[in-house]
């Protein structure tokens, strides 16, 4: 079928997280009024897990999609590194990265998303920031750049081992706090940190 050029929608925000991960959509909800999907990995074994965190967000604009692996039955994979002397092998169910992702972007019914990281939390400005450019948008050879921040390394090591609500309850929501967060040290920039879409 042959593209036809549809005039802007609206802006879908898609993000993908594991299971482990669910504390930290409230936290998106709270910045991001517009539609979401979020694609949701876990095990077998923790669907009815994932039906009770889940089920308490149904009055939202948010689309949960659900993919659910089989660990009873694990295949061994290789692990290319660096080192040519050094083989890796794992028995560890591999995180679908980019298939997670792009299931996430084929469900939306905007005509423009915005893939963020379910560590990453968007300022409560982003979307004014986007609507504002709607006649930029309407051109279908554009698209926007967002500058994303987030946890500074220590931050994000202590949430390694810890529960860090408290932590993203004072992450800056706005362009004012980020820049004192920055200034404090408890954000920072992601540059050169991309992945091809």
């Amino acid at each position: 079928m042959p593209y036809v050029h549809r005039e802007y929608t609206g802006v879908t925000v898609v993000i993908q997280i594991s299971l482990d991960r669910v504390n930290r959509i409230p936290f998106h909800l709270q910045r991001w009024n517009g539609p979401i999907i979020i694609v949701v990995f876990m095990s077998m074994k923790e669907i009815d897990t994932a039906w009770t965190l889940l089920s308490q967000y149904e009055n939202h604009n948010l689309e949960f999609i659900l993919y659910v692996v089989d660990t009873t039955e694990v295949t061994p994979y290789f692990i290319e590194s660096s080192d040519p002397f050094e083989v890796q092998y794992t028995n560890e169910t591999f995180y679908p990265l980019n298939l997670l992702r792009d299931i996430g972007i084929e469900s939306i019914t905007t005509t423009h998303f915005m893939v963020v990281d379910g560590d990453l939390f968007l300022s409560n400005q982003t979307r004014q920031d986007i609507e504002n450019q709607q006649s930029l948008l309407n051109r279908f050879d554009t698209f926007l750049c967002i500058h994303l921040f987030g946890p500074s390394k220590s931050i994000q090591k202590l949430c390694l081992n810890e529960d860090c609500i408290d932590e993203w309850k004072r992450f800056p929501m706005n362009r004012e706090e980020m820049i004192k967060a920055i200034s404090a040290g408890k954000a920072m920039e992601h540059r050169n940190r991309f992945h091809n879409y």
